[in-house]
């Protein structure tokens, strides 16, 4: 079956909410941390002038919970459920056209791998977002979730090419890697 202008319109749409995913989330985790101030009051971290203690925040602390629900829950959850549904069509080429960023490379069985990626991706920015202040914490939940990623990688060898499974683990490793050293830094200063 032929890719249709719709399935390249859905297929773009899809590839920018991708990458811009991981950047919405993180700002919106950073509309979450305050700080308080003796004598002054609470202050958002991100923007010290946005006092914490108003009713107007509040009202913000409303949109920012539906629209973590949406982008954290919703539409990974839709995005998911659209490649199971067609799994059983992932060579057709509108089908390759709407989702193939998500699967293509990837062995058959594991159509759903980008998604244990994106799940790295959102753990290391949620560590990074709420726990500035304890680097040493942060350190030791980062190296947790790439030591898991690649326990995940070696277990399943998710990509059809050599050269893939190999970069893959090179990426992680190099993360790992430096992880360790910026937490041995954060332990001796």
């Amino acid at each position: 079956m032929p890719a249709t202008a719709y399935d390249l319109a859905a297929a773009f749409s899809l590839i920018m909410l991708y990458f811009s995913w991981i950047t919405i989330i993180k700002y919106l985790l950073q509309l979450i941390r305050s700080r308080f101030f003796a004598g002054a009051g609470s202050f958002l971290l991100a923007d010290l002038t946005i006092s914490v203690d108003t009713p107007m925040y509040s009202t913000w602390l409303l949109g920012l919970a539906m629209f973590l629900a949406a982008y954290l829950v919703a539409m990974p959850y839709t995005l998911f459920q659209a490649l199971r549904n067609e799994k059983e069509r992932l060579h057709w080429q509108s089908i390759k056209n709407r989702l193939g960023f998500l699967f293509q490379g990837l062995q058959p069985e594991y159509y759903w791998w980008e998604f244990v990626v994106m799940a790295r991706k959102l753990g290391l920015v949620v560590v990074a977002t709420m726990l500035p202040d304890a680097p040493l914490m942060a350190a030791y939940v980062s190296l947790f979730i790439i030591q898991a990623a690649i326990a995940a990688h070696l277990m399943c060898d998710p990509f059809y090419s050599g050269r893939q499974q190999s970069l893959e683990m090179l990426s992680l490793t190099v993360t790992l890697v430096a992880g360790a050293y910026t937490r041995s830094h954060f332990r001796l200063t």
